[in-house]
């Protein structure tokens, strides 16, 4: 150990067993950003979820008033996270991928699985259940 480099401090706390500051510090830093970037995920996705079902709505009932309020929400989203915000093309991507998972759900009789085991999945179901 160099100890020119650490303060004597922390050299005299590391001895005793405890972290050096500057270390906690650091880590402390690194535990605070990780769960800043985890709650504007967490936020992001929430939107996401709130468009599609917003949408779904709208398109069912032709009222839009659902997805105006999760847009103005989208856009204050953006405003406050300018390095990740949600664009017109994730909204699309979102709701085509939340499509393709529904139309493979209604195909599998409620399975989710990957597009190439859809064949495998209804012989599965059918082995088990003798269906057709």
């Amino acid at each position: 150990m160099i100890s020119g480099e650490i303060p004597m401090g922390d050299v005299i706390a590391q001895g005793l067993g405890f972290a050096p500051f500057s270390t906690r510090r650091a880590r402390d830093a690194a535990a605070l950003n990780n769960r800043l970037d985890r709650g504007i995920e967490t936020r992001r996705s929430s939107l996401l979820n709130d468009f599609a079902y917003a949408h779904k709505i709208a398109m069912e009932t032709g009222d839009y008033s659902l997805r105006d309020e999760v847009e103005e929400d989208i856009k204050e989203f953006n405003d406050d996270h300018p390095e990740r915000p949600i664009s017109g093309k994730n909204l699309r991507q979102s709701l085509t991928a939340r499509a393709r998972g529904t139309a493979i759900a209604e195909l599998t009789r409620g399975a989710i699985v990957d597009r190439r085991f859809i064949e495998q999945a209804e012989e599965n179901y059918r082995l088990l259940y003798g269906e057709e």
